[in-house]
């Protein structure tokens, strides 16, 4: 006896391969544009990366010249730019060491903002890691540059680009001439002036807000103000020192990166002058010299130029 065994119906079949290749072709294509968001994400944070190196360059080329301005380009499809405010406030103080008179002169205050972007949700990163620049909170005599760039964990992978850092540089010290006079018992201390340079350097970041969209990033210095600050040496201490130091005390209020307070030490050394006129013999005006030049130490007196270029970082569409 024999039993009839019917087929499954050609359409019911091709129904079933048509369903069962859609799943497979539709997990395909969503693990394809998963897989595809993913790389174009991370591709975009390593170019920002890059860009954001290029643009501290930029920076510190337009920071020395009011007016100046430079850009970059910079890719938003997963990630973007966006602007920290305060991330910190600075004050450095000058104390001299090595004189009758020790004090503190506050010359140089300012608030301190960063740049940063924010990358896709499907990038992750380590622990922070600098791109450019150091963590110091002073730069001393440029040995490295003021701009940080460094990535991080904060809720999402980032870069960031910040001065929270003052550039000291010791321009050493010049013997100035304060004009011609006649011949006294000490001509040294009053035709000549001995003066130590001590450039400070601030470069402040302020937001100039978004003009249709975050394609390119500018960066333009709108005002650049120089001030002068001289701190007298005591010369009522006799004898002279032959050195004494400057301590440049860098401090912050809410640092998480840098120590709160840092101070960096600068060794001046004495000014010595060729003295002519030491023992002059004078009758009323008229003065003689004795014969023979004699070597006296100068005081010297600090005068310190802090440099704030204002850095105007704008979004642009």
């Amino acid at each position: 006896m024999y039993y009839h065994r019917r087929a499954i119906s050609p359409i019911i079949s091709t129904m079933i391969i048509t369903a069962a290749t859609l799943v497979l072709v539709i997990g395909i294509l969503s693990y394809s544009n998963n897989l595809f968001q993913t790389q174009t994400a991370s591709a975009e944070y390593t170019q920002a990366q890059n860009i954001f190196v290029n643009f501290a360059d930029e920076i510190d080329g337009v920071s020395a010249r009011e007016g100046a301005s430079a850009y970059v380009r910079i890719n938003s499809r997963s990630g973007g730019p966006s602007w920290i405010s305060n991330i910190d406030n600075m004050t450095v103080t000058i104390n001299i060491i090595g004189q009758a008179a020790n004090q503190n002169y506050t010359v140089l205050r300012g608030n301190v903002s960063a740049l940063r972007y924010k990358a896709g949700m499907q990038v992750g990163t380590g622990p922070v890691t600098i791109l450019r620049g150091v963590t110091y909170s002073a730069i001393v005599n440029n040995q490295y540059p003021l701009g940080l760039v460094f990535t991080n964990q904060s809720n999402g992978a980032i870069v960031q680009l910040d001065y929270d850092r003052v550039g000291i540089v010791d321009l050493g010290y010049q013997n100035v001439s304060t004009g011609i006079s006649p011949y006294t018992n000490h001509a040294a201390h009053t035709l000549f002036d001995y003066v130590d340079f001590l450039q400070l350097n601030l470069i402040n970041l302020t937001f100039g807000g978004v003009h249709g969209g975050a394609t390119y990033i500018a960066a333009s210095n709108t005002n650049f103000t120089v001030t002068y600050y001289r701190i007298s040496y005591d010369r009522a201490a006799l004898p002279y020192n032959s050195t004494y130091q400057v301590l440049v005390n860098v401090s912050r209020t809410a640092s998480p990166t840098y120590p709160l307070v840092d101070t960096y030490k600068l060794n001046i050394t004495q000014g010595y002058v060729n003295d002519t006129d030491l023992g002059a013999v004078c009758i009323g005006q008229a003065c003689t010299p004795q014969v023979g030049a004699t070597v006296q130490p100068m005081p010297v007196d600090l005068v310190i130029a802090v440099l704030q270029p204002q850095v105007n970082v704008t979004f642009l569409g």
